[in-house]
């Protein structure tokens, strides 16, 4: 069975900002050839917002977005893995990664509404500490291993 399953993600576009910044913003962390999907959508107040979004299925295309996450949150591996298990449901892992850092090229975990979305669907058997600790894991190995 594979570890990632599927990959969701999503980034709302607001008004005051560029949509070809924030495009930019996320085609730069996603894998090589990810097509992105645009929908208008309306605001509480009736103002445009697009919505960009993609999912991948490919595992190889997961992990290599997976990693660049990792990467990029350069936070001690203890403790994003603590961080990591309050942000999984069932088999689901939920990140927020903060928009406007990843506008200046850093990645940060936020709990902002105004932050890219991402969903990683885990597969598997194990629990999701053990998951968490696989997924860990396999980012060591390729940073270490000096591949990314």
């Amino acid at each position: 069975m594979k570890l990632l399953q599927e990959a969701s993600i999503r980034v709302f576009v607001h008004a005051t900002e560029s949509e070809e910044k924030v495009r930019k913003i996320l085609l730069d962390l996603l894998p090589q050839g990810t097509k992105l999907q645009s929908t208008k959508l309306k605001g509480h107040f009736g103002n445009p917002i697009l919505c960009l979004d993609t999912c991948l299925s490919e595992e190889a295309k997961i992990l290599e977005l997976w990693k660049k996450i990792y990467r990029g949150l350069s936070i001690e591996a203890g403790i994003l893995s603590q961080r990591l298990l309050d942000r999984m449901e069932e088999s689901s892992l939920y990140l927020r990664l903060d928009k406007q850092l990843a506008a200046e090229g850093k990645l940060s975990l936020t709990e902002s509404g105004d932050a890219i979305h991402i969903r990683l669907r885990l597969g598997g058997p194990p629990s999701p500490e053990e998951k968490i600790k696989m997924l860990i894991l396999e980012a060591e190995k390729e940073i270490h291993s000096g591949k990314i």
